[in-house]
């Protein structure tokens, strides 16, 4: 009995060791991705985070970055997170914005879209036949 207690002790004790590996492999993959992009400026910001316009190094592309900040969010808000950006991934429709990369760090999710054209109200609000 004892035995298999250290066993299950040493087993946690391993898959927490590596989870912390996990977490700190995906902020050096969330960092590098960064390094992908040159932030503009500031867009924008609200309670769940802030949105950048940034430049795409490698095309020029001018892209939109929305930073989401976990803290104070539950395991299960998180995994909806999750869960809706795989959704968004695999959304393609000439009136919704893309979704053309996205990665996580251990505080905060890290989307990265096509760039708006001014905020949606007052497009609707100019364009007669909307």
């Amino acid at each position: 009995m004892v035995v298999v207690l250290i066993m299950i002790i040493g087993l946690r004790v391993c898959l927490g060791e590596l989870w912390v590996c996990i977490i700190h492999d995906l902020n050096i993959m969330a960092e590098n991705k960064k390094e992908n992009y040159h932030i503009l400026s500031l867009i924008g910001q609200g309670a769940y985070g802030h949105v950048y316009k940034a430049r795409r190094k490698l095309t020029g592309q001018f892209v939109a970055i929305k930073s989401i900040k976990k803290k104070g969010k539950e395991e299960k808000d998180i995994k909806v997170m999750r869960d809706e950006i795989e959704i968004l991934k695999k959304l393609k429709h000439e009136n919704i914005i893309l979704l053309l990369d996205s990665f996580e760090t251990s505080s905060e999710f890290i989307l990265v879209t096509e760039l708006g054209q001014g905020e949606l109200f007052n497009i609707i609000e100019d364009d007669q036949f909307l």
